[in-house]
């Protein structure tokens, strides 16, 4: 089953939540070490890369610590006009063009942008996979929600890091 990673709104500009959140001691990632590891995953395994983001000036948009990484200038970028990416019909109209059956998401904001691909994605057909440290939450939005019931509720398999995932869906 060929499968391409997704990457969500992991923008500059969201840098001050993700670090409030991160240096706040709620998880242990204060970087963005695993998300470059995909990256490198992606491109050792040919894999597709699909950035989501809600400009058309995306990569210039993206963190740097992102946007930097080898591999992702390469990467089909394509915008959004709402939290869901999938209502731009041109997501699933490139997966399905490439023949893609299984995503790996991540990106921020989790039980936002990220949560509302991933439900749009499981009710299309995909098989969906993440790992917890390329899933990166807001501390303003996701307090009400519990992060199982999102995952529990898409996702096929959530791995404890990005390693456990390549290792999970056979990439080296």
């Amino acid at each position: 089953m060929k499968t391409a990673v997704m990457i969500i709104d992991l923008l500059d500009k969201s840098r001050w939540a993700l670090e409030l959140y991160y240096f706040r001691g709620k998880k242990t990632l204060s970087t963005f070490d695993d998300l470059i590891k995909l990256l490198d995953y992606t491109q050792s395994n040919g894999l597709p890369l699909v950035v989501i983001s809600p400009r058309s000036d995306g990569f210039d948009e993206y963190l740097p610590e992102v946007r930097n990484h080898k591999d992702f200038k390469v990467a089909k970028l394509i915008c959004k006009d709402n939290s869901n990416a999938f209502t731009n019909p041109e997501v699933d109209e490139h997966l399905k063009g490439i023949g893609v059956k299984q995503l790996v998401l991540g990106g921020y904001n989790f039980f936002g942008c990220v949560s509302a691909a991933a439900e749009s994605a499981y009710k299309i057909g995909y098989s969906l996979y993440t790992a917890k440290t390329i899933l990166y939450v807001s501390p303003v939005t996701d307090a009400a929600r519990s992060e199982k019931e999102v995952v529990e509720g898409y996702f096929k398999k959530v791995y404890e890091n990005v390693d456990a995932l390549a290792h999970g869906l056979g990439l080296h």
